[in-house]
């Protein structure tokens, strides 16, 4: 899905619904139709941006054949179906960036990172216009990442346990320690974007093996146990670096 709610609500504007209203296909179609000519007459536009069009057909969850029926009764502002391919393809970090083997498909953190900082200045290009020199110098994306503890090999799975989840975090933690600023040109004005990275897309085994605590009935954070869940006078004392995600 599409960040920009600029894009998105372009999209809303020529008759995408959200999911759990969409009516029959057969009704879209003609909304979307009726809604583009009218979006159309009301601003002027003589082809629908591939960007804009590109929302449209996953906001919409169309398929090829629904999107070109759609385009046959306006092929001047619907873009062919190949262009929004190619709009398609540049939200994907580039080819080399991804690994696959028989049992394992991964992409370059550093790549995916740099990509996502791209399209996200790309998007937000009034914004960073505002900013001064120096400013565009100090930027920040702050992503969150996490794991469930579980690895796909073939023809079998390798259920979770404290060996595989500490793995990989140490994996993830590996790479994450290897960043580099991401710097660039675009649109005539530089930028420099530092990573930080936190462990937060987590549940309670991940984050009980993260922090060596062996019993599913005992806080991690504060080491309580089930006989002192209903102790309200008790005042555990608190292990600060647990309370950050990055220092599991």
């Amino acid at each position: 899905m599409l960040e920009n709610s600029e894009v998105q609500n372009d999209a809303m504007h020529i008759g995408v619904f959200q999911q759990n209203t969409w009516p029959k296909v057969e009704f879209l179609e003609s909304v979307i139709i009726d809604n583009a000519i009218m979006y159309q007459k009301d601003t002027g536009t003589e082809q629908l941006a591939p960007i804009n069009a590109l929302s449209m057909f996953v906001e919409a969850g169309l398929s090829r054949k629904q999107y070109e029926v759609i385009r046959s009764f306006n092929k001047k502002f619907y873009p062919c179906y190949s262009i929004i391919q190619n709009e398609k393809k540049k939200c994907y970090p580039k080819q080399e960036s991804y690994q696959v083997t028989a049992s394992c498909a991964e992409v370059n953190l550093q790549h995916l990172l740099d990509h996502t900082v791209t399209r996200l200045l790309k998007y937000l290009e009034e914004v960073i216009r505002t900013l001064n020199q120096d400013d565009r110098k100090k930027l920040i994306l702050i992503s969150k990442w996490g794991c469930d503890g579980s690895q796909q090999v073939q023809f079998k799975q390798k259920y979770d346990n404290e060996d595989v989840t500490n793995e990989e975090i140490s994996y993830i933690e590996n790479q994450i320690a290897t960043l580099k600023v991401t710097e660039g040109i675009q649109e005539n004005y530089s930028f420099s974007v530092e990573h930080k990275m936190t462990l937060t897309m987590v549940d309670g085994k991940v984050c009980n093996a993260a922090t060596s605590t062996k019993s599913t009935m005992k806080c991690y954070i504060c080491g309580a146990t089930s006989k002192d869940f209903n102790n309200l006078q008790l005042n555990k004392e608190i292990n600060p670096l647990l309370l950050a995600p990055n220092q599991l």
